[in-house]
């Protein structure tokens, strides 16, 4: 994966739907290494975020088991947010526990003969 994204030289040309693609120009643009983190932590939603969405649980008919995995999993890496960020981000961890949430996939643990992501009976 490349942290290098393309974007238009001019505003106005990207803006434009007449501009042809010989008109428009592409830069490239380096993020930081930094800022490549904090773009990759951006996929799944935070902090105050996850906390939100522990009190949503609630409305939900596998809302208990969420809410476990919320307080168990990742409420503790929240909280270590900014350790996060002074060590490489374990992007596929967070996608992981983003897709659990959206679908219902909610049992991050392997049980005897079960895969990581699949869901509890």
């Amino acid at each position: 994966m490349s942290n290098k994204t393309h974007v238009p030289e001019s505003t106005a040309d990207a803006r434009d739907p007449t501009a042809t693609s010989e008109s428009r120009r592409d830069v490239v643009l380096a993020l930081t290494s930094n800022e490549y983190r904090l773009a990759l932590l951006g996929l799944v939603d935070f902090a105050g975020q996850w906390s939100a969405l522990e009190t949503a649980t609630a409305f939900v008919v596998d809302g208990p088991a969420k809410r476990a995995v919320i307080r168990e999993r990742l409420l503790p890496m929240a909280d270590e947010l900014t350790v996060l960020l002074t060590r490489d981000v374990d992007a596929i961890e967070l996608l992981t526990a983003r897709y659990w949430f959206r679908n219902g996939a909610y049992n991050p643990r392997p049980g005897p003969g079960g895969a990581p992501n699949e869901a509890a009976p």
